[in-house]
């Protein structure tokens, strides 16, 4: 089984930190991952007409630019 995986992250730096931890967690657990990033939640919303996901991991502040 695949685990279908967002992270939802307007930092770089924090993408780049959870997509690393979750990488783990699942290798460790012989795991699937399929790793979806988005930098912000419009995006995330638009391919939810294309995907779905299992977990969502999702910056609760993200700032509008």
């Amino acid at each position: 089984m695949i685990l279908n995986i967002a992270i939802v992250d307007d930092s770089r730096d924090e993408q780049q930190i959870i997509h690393s931890a979750v990488c783990s967690w699942a290798e460790s657990r012989n795991k699937k991952a399929d790793i979806s990033v988005y930098n912000n939640g419009e995006l995330f919303i638009a391919d939810l007409s294309e995907h779905s996901f299992d977990i969502v991991l999702m910056d609760i502040y993200i700032w509008k630019r």
